[in-house]
């Protein structure tokens, strides 16, 4: 392998390599909004359930109607930006990229 090929596959692996650790933080990025969104949802209804169940006073009806709403707003963001899908895509993105880094870790390597 000449000179200028090793330099071009090394240049290569070094942004593969780049593309994989931004991959990798942007899929545990989704992954963790995807779960707050779903925490947020369940904790927002039992909090307005439990509250409506055990009477509210009349001042204080406006913010448990919000927190009521809250649930409802979260499944919107949630199927807006799909969090979980995108945290799957990235996944695949980065195993796909650590696949061409071995084949690149190997063809450096390889014979000369």
């Amino acid at each position: 392998m000449s000179e200028n090929n090793t330099t071009q596959n090394h240049d290569l692996q070094n942004e593969v390599s780049k593309k994989i650790k931004h991959t990798r933080r942007f899929e545990s990025m989704d992954f963790r909004l995807a779960h707050i969104f779903l925490w947020i949802s369940i904790l927002a209804s039992f909090t307005s359930t439990i509250v409506v169940a055990s009477g509210v006073e009349e001042k204080y009806k406006i913010i448990f109607a919000i927190i009521a709403g809250v649930p409802g707003l979260v499944i919107l963001i949630d199927k807006t930006f799909d969090f979980k899908k995108r945290a799957v895509w990235g996944a695949m993105l980065r195993i796909d990229l650590e696949e061409l880094n071995d084949d690149l870790l190997i063809r450096n390597v390889g014979p000369m």
